[in-house]
């Protein structure tokens, strides 16, 4: 409702200063040509509101997110270099639709390197820019982590590129790609490319089993 509220009184504002520019006209000037102007200003306004309201609803692609629902449990692997044996580790996630459906947040715990790790991810589909997104923060970074990309029907694949920046050496371009199995199984993999390097190279290999009812409450 207040995004609603926002954008109507930022149509105002624009009609208003559509209007304005005749503030400063001589009287002599043809006032049936501000009146025009005026239903101008005001037809744009709803236009405005109209197109604003048609991205404003969950769409068709949402539902694409849907299998990703529920509670999980998840058995990571990490290479910290290429060719190296990866580290193991389990953990569990949530994921549940917020905000009436359109976003999908995501609760993360679990360890990494001996230490408790916990992560936040926010994601969705914008229907405005038309691009699936994620946004990921955790208890190891202050730098929150923003990929953006689409999703492959076909395979049941979403795919996001984005980057983040490494202290004391600069952008590292990311590359995920999140394939669904089924309704009880889904495997994310990134990638990385250091800086100066334009080869990717696989970091982290992610893989979610669906709690059933059994599990969650023998856990």
């Amino acid at each position: 409702m207040k995004r609603y509220a926002v954008l109507a009184m930022y149509c105002l504002v624009a009609a208003s200063f559509g209007q304005d520019g005749h503030k400063h006209d001589h009287d002599g000037h043809d006032h049936g040509h501000a009146q025009d102007k005026a239903r101008t200003a005001e037809m744009d306004q709803d236009a405005m509101m109209e197109a604003w309201m048609a991205t404003a609803a969950p769409g068709p692609e949402h539902k694409h997110m849907q299998v990703l629902v529920g509670k999980w449990k998840t058995t990571s692997k990490h290479w910290m270099e290429p060719g190296a044996e990866p580290s193991v580790s389990e953990g569990t996630c949530t994921n549940e639709w917020i905000l009436g459906g359109r976003y999908l947040r995501a609760t993360y715990k679990a360890d990494f390197m001996g230490q408790p790790f916990q992560g936040e991810g926010i994601s969705g589909y914008d229907r405005a820019q038309k691009r699936y997104f994620n946004i990921w923060i955790d208890n190891m970074s202050t730098q929150p982590m923003m990929d953006a990309g689409s999703y492959d029907e076909s395979s049941k694949t979403f795919n996001y590129k984005g980057h983040f920046v490494m202290p004391e050496m600069g952008k590292v371009k990311s590359r995920t790609v999140l394939r669904v199995i089924d309704n009880n199984k889904h495997v994310m993999v990134m990638y990385h490319a250091m800086p100066g390097q334009d080869e990717m190279t696989k970091v982290m290999e992610l893989t979610y089993e669906r709690v059933t009812a059994g599990d969650d409450q023998a856990s």
